[in-house]
């Protein structure tokens, strides 16, 4: 099962009662559509739509259209055990399919988020930048006018360095010569002699994170089929490749090795899962490579706790171990990296490897909040988050839900360092 871009249901749904609030829709029936779609989704366990869940509701059109099936008469009971059976009876959940199939097709299209490959010569600091500036402006030229706020962009090293090496967000685009604000001055060489042009456009973009160590060079990208070192639009496939590896570097360790391990463990005792935020933080390797020792019962006891269900969705389903239960992966929702973990050491004193911050999440999913863009991943986070902050209060580890999407954006100057 693949999850690909997931929203959270109750925000699809206000924007589709808005969408059916157009005159050339149904705009009388705004609210009763979307109620209709959301006691669909109630009805199937569902709290997350994507491309998954669009198709699961086209191929059982025909079930809810007939009413001697079981599909329908389970539905129509569990309606009215809410007193809304005229939703089924009356032909609303049938008819509220067509237009929100239709406005998830247009959403997709106005929505879908961009990665753009940014060139940047060397008579331009780009590294100084990095550490002085948390934004900058930038020529958008022919190649770049496609770009809209919210899009990733790939700053490229040319010659001598040859290699993709910061990460960036969109926040403006089309700015005038005129509305130009930011003075880059400084990070110019003395000599340059760039023409500009008054008709010139450009664009703002907020810096994300670094790839300190990983390199993604020259090489790489014409194995992987990139043979641009002008700025342009990358290819999905080519994206993917290149924020997996942006992402390896900032979360920490839950590859399938350690997830594999985690299912051949014993669960830590209740006693010991209740103590699990005060032990002391043990790291291995040298100062160069550190990483924090995780105790994999911690995991094991939440999974079971969790009775082998996904927390982001119930509905999830993966396959039985060699335990005979349900596969799923322990993740730690505050990442367990060094500096995460030592900063909330010495702040309060806490240990993040904590049965309180970790999640029991379905592979999938899991894979979404490493790998997915930014939409996916904000979204799961969320869910993940609004379970476990009284938890994670309650132990004495106080963080909010923007400094938790920080750290998985790894924005410059609002991570835990």
């Amino acid at each position: 099962m693949t999850l690909g871009k997931g929203y959270i249901m109750d925000n699809i749904l206000k924007e589709f009662e808005n969408y059916c609030k157009n005159p050339d829709v149904e705009s009388g029936k705004a609210a009763s559509y979307s109620n209709a779609i959301k006691y669909l989704c109630d009805f199937l366990n569902i709290n997350i739509i994507d491309e998954n869940t669009v198709l699961k509701f086209k191929n059982m059109q025909s079930e809810i259209r007939n009413k001697n099936s079981d599909f329908y008469n389970d539905f129509l009971s569990f309606l009215e055990d809410r007193k809304q059976g005229s939703y089924l009876s009356n032909g609303y959940v049938k008819a509220a399919l067509t237009p929100f199939f239709k406005f998830w097709q247009i959403r997709n299209k106005e929505k879908r988020q961009q990665n753009w490959f940014i060139s940047c010569d060397g008579w331009f600091l780009i590294d100084d930048a990095f550490k002085k500036v948390q934004k900058l402006e930038w020529l958008q030229n022919r190649f770049l006018m496609g770009m809209k706020q919210g899009d990733f962009v790939y700053i490229y090293k040319t010659k001598p360095d040859a290699e993709i090496k910061y990460k960036g967000i969109v926040t403006k685009t089309r700015i005038k010569q005129s509305e130009l604000q930011a003075d880059d001055g400084s990070f110019t060489i003395e000599g340059d002699s760039r023409d500009y042009k008054d008709s010139d456009l450009y664009f703002e973009f907020e810096f994300c994170s670094e790839l300190p160590k990983q390199k993604i060079t020259l090489e790489m990208l014409r194995e992987w089929d990139f043979k641009y070192t002008q700025s342009t639009i990358i290819p999905d496939i080519v994206a993917s490749k290149i924020e997996s590896l942006f992402d390896i570097e900032l979360l920490d360790n839950d590859s399938d090795e350690v997830q594999e391990r985690i299912q051949q463990t014993e669960p830590a005792t209740s006693q010991q899962a209740k103590d699990s935020s005060n032990r002391k933080l043990q790291l291995s390797g040298n100062k160069n490579s550190e990483a924090v020792i995780k105790e994999n019962k911690y995991s094991k006891y939440v999974l079971k706790e969790s009775d082998y269900n996904c927390q982001i969705d119930k509905s999830h389903i993966t396959f039985l171990t060699n335990k005979n239960v349900q596969y799923m992966e322990g993740h730690h929702l505050i990442p367990c990296t060094v500096n995460n973990a030592k900063y909330f050491i010495s702040k309060y004193n806490k240990n993040i490897d904590c049965v309180e911050n970790i999640v029991c999440i379905c592979p999938t999913c899991h894979r979404a909040v490493h790998f997915g863009d930014w939409k996916i991943k904000e979204s799961l986070i969320k869910i993940m988050f609004d379970q476990q902050k009284e938890k994670l209060k309650e132990t004495g580890i106080i963080i909010t839900e923007e400094q938790l999407l920080n750290l998985y954006k790894n924005k410059k100057g609002q991570h835990f360092v």
